[in-house]
């Protein structure tokens, strides 16, 4: 049976850890969210980002999460009752682009790393529009992710062999989006797409998180990098499995002698920087390109 959708990612450890809660009050009080009494997440995956959001909602406030997986709507659903937040969070299975609910349903409509798994997302941003109320807020939070694969952190890399990583990725990037499942570097035409809805207010923010590491790599999160980062390399994983990114290579317009060079050297990168940080030398500021865009409804 293949993995449910977003499998690698959703899993990590790490993925807890990418709000600051600092920054999601600051954004709590730009957005109002005093005001919400009904909140939709559209591809809610295991609940990170509606966890997140539960401490800056009100108490009052009912969150529904949707998503089109099964398993991930089982096992959030088992996080809220274990966090106590059943009788407020429910999760539901279903169709970012036709969402099962009546027109201006919700307060606020929101979605993280969901538009980039889409082969439309200007529709499902449609529908998340029609199921918000006249005066509700919609908020996307969506990366850049090719901009990421020139950072290398304290690894040596030459002009070449940044290209080389580069074109690996982009080659893979543009096979997912051949094959219908999306642009992971949406998030630069995100600012685009959204005003393209007619909302008022339109706002643009670079997301704040940089998942860092120093020695001695210490703290939750840094900790829990390196245990995903540990996992992957045990498994011989990178951004997706063997099977699923030389699909996306192939279908990218790459040559299959040439998926076998690109991967070797993103898992020899993977493994020289868990070799780095068990020998307390690697270090990197970890960041990268995500946008949050938000709006309200007129």
């Amino acid at each position: 049976m293949p993995a449910p959708h977003s499998a690698e990612h959703l899993r990590q450890r790490s993925r807890s850890f990418l709000w600051d809660r600092d920054y999601l009050r600051l954004l709590a009080d730009r957005w109002e969210l005093s005001r919400v009494h009904d909140a939709l997440e559209v591809g809610s995956g295991l609940g990170h980002w509606a966890f997140a959001l539960s401490e800056v909602l009100p108490e009052a406030a009912r969150l529904t999460g949707l998503d089109r997986e099964a398993e991930w709507v089982r096992l959030a659903g088992e996080a809220a009752r274990e966090r106590g937040l059943s009788a407020r969070f429910r999760f539901l299975r279903g169709s970012a682009e036709r969402l099962p609910f009546d027109d201006a349903s919700f307060d606020l409509v929101t979605c993280q790393t969901l538009l980039i798994h889409l082969a439309d997302p200007a529709a499902a941003l449609r529908e998340m529009l029609r199921v918000l109320r006249p005066g509700g807020l919609l908020v996307a939070v969506e990366p850049a992710n090719r901009a990421a694969q020139a950072l290398c952190g304290s690894l040596e890399r030459t002009p070449g062999e940044l290209a080389e990583r580069i074109r690996f990725w982009v080659t893979c990037e543009r096979g997912k989006a051949a094959g219908g499942e999306g642009d992971l570097s949406l998030g630069d035409r995100l600012p685009g797409l959204v005003a393209a809805l007619g909302l008022s207010e339109v706002t643009v923010r670079q997301w704040e998180h940089a998942c860092a590491l120093f020695p001695p790599y210490r703290g939750p999160q840094q900790e829990a990098f390196v245990a995903d980062l540990r996992d992957r390399v045990r498994r011989g994983a990178w951004a997706w499995d063997r099977e699923t990114a030389q699909r996306y290579f192939i279908a990218g317009g790459g040559a299959p002698g040439d998926f076998e060079e690109g991967w070797r050297a993103a898992l020899a990168d993977a493994a020289e920087v868990l070799a780095g940080i068990e020998a307390g030398a690697y270090h990197a500021g970890g960041g990268g390109v995500v946008y949050v865009v938000w709006g309200r409804r007129r």
